[in-house]
């Protein structure tokens, strides 16, 4: 997460960790969303997703669309294949897993 942020606060990211679990005691509706990048994304860092997420109801992998406008050139998107098999991953630990733009 700090990678792909570009945040090396351990504040921050403290307090993204603390409205995760806010969020999932679900006295809100939410969704839990993580637009899938090439570049960043693999195994290993979406199973670590899953632990965080452990115990929410859902999260959606979303397709990256490379745009003008975009803060770095260069990235690509996850391929569907290899979208399922996070999916797949992510299953493990949140009950409801769904892919969006694919």
């Amino acid at each position: 997460y700090n990678n792909i942020i570009c945040i090396n606060n351990k504040e921050i990211i403290n307090n993204v960790k603390k409205s995760i679990e806010l969020l999932k005691q679900n006295v809100i509706d939410y969704e839990f969303r993580t637009t899938l990048v090439n570049e960043f994304h693999n195994e290993k860092n979406i199973d670590e997703i899953g632990k965080l997420l452990k115990g929410s109801k859902k999260i959606y992998l979303q397709k990256f669309v490379n745009r003008e406008g975009c803060i770095t050139q260069g990235l690509n998107e996850v391929e569907i294949k290899k979208a399922l098999e996070f999916k797949c991953i992510l299953e493990k630990d949140v009950s409801n897993v769904n892919l969006r733009g694919y």
